[in-house]
């Protein structure tokens, strides 16, 4: 899909199965549907994006490819350990002028955050924005917005493997090489993790669910605020 003035986007959902503190969290239920299917539920609402879900060319992540046929999710395959490798590739295959990056883990991605973004990425010129530069957001509302200009000079730039599995982490060492645009929350979130990374992450992503599946509409602070009071409930 295209945004007005801007060429073709792409939301880039980038996942595996072999999560090392969850195995196949990628396709675990939470609260009666798969993390996956969490995560597109959310941006597929981002009405001027098109979807895709970057995973590896191994067997091991032919569940997630077949999950997202019968979602009707296209999928790109690439490499498992170079990550910026795979969105690079996925970018240029479908010829998207802007990529949303958006991590598997995150089932609360939120579609108004990414959509006013993007609005302020395409208006402001920027080569990268994030809301992580520095975080204000809860880990798994992390949303980074690239051009495709950029992004292939980034993968021209990344050598190291830490930078190649994290994608935009050469950005980060090199800021005066990229025209970043940092967006800051309006108002403070509670110290609390949206994101689902191991077991504990994801009993609270299961009670946040259960919430947003009662009120659809819940805005993302609302859901960060019902996540901290499971944390309460729950202490570690």
């Amino acid at each position: 899909m295209t945004a007005t003035g801007g060429g073709s986007v792409g939301v880039v959902v980038l996942a595996r199965l072999d999560s090392r503190r969850l195995p196949g969290k990628a396709l675990r239920p939470l609260a009666g549907r798969p993390l996956m299917g969490r995560v597109l539920d959310r941006v597929r609402r981002v009405a001027c994006a098109s979807v895709v879900v970057a995973t590896s060319d191994r067997g091991l992540d032919e569940p997630i490819a077949a999950f997202c046929a019968a979602e009707g999710v296209a999928v790109h395959r690439g490499s498992a350990e170079d990550v910026l490798g795979r969105l690079t590739g996925c970018v240029a295959a479908h010829d998207f002028a802007h990529a949303v990056r958006i991590c598997g883990d995150s089932p609360f991605a939120d579609p108004e955050l990414i959509a006013a973004m993007l609005a302020l990425h395409l208006r402001e010129g920027a080569e990268l924005t994030t809301n992580v530069f520095p975080r204000g957001f809860p880990p798994g509302a992390s949303v980074e917005i690239l051009t495709a200009a950029a992004l292939e000079r980034l993968d021209a730039l990344a050598r190291d493997p830490e930078q190649r599995e994290h994608v935009t982490r050469a950005c980060y060492d090199h800021p005066a090489q990229f025209r970043i645009h940092n967006v800051a929350p309006p108002h403070p979130f509670p110290a609390t993790r949206l994101v689902v990374d191991d077991g504990r992450d994801l009993d609270r992503a299961e009670a946040v669910c259960r919430v947003l599946d009662r009120h659809p509409s819940a805005t993302l602070l609302e859901l960060a605020e019902a996540a901290a009071r499971w944390d309460e409930r729950n202490p570690a």
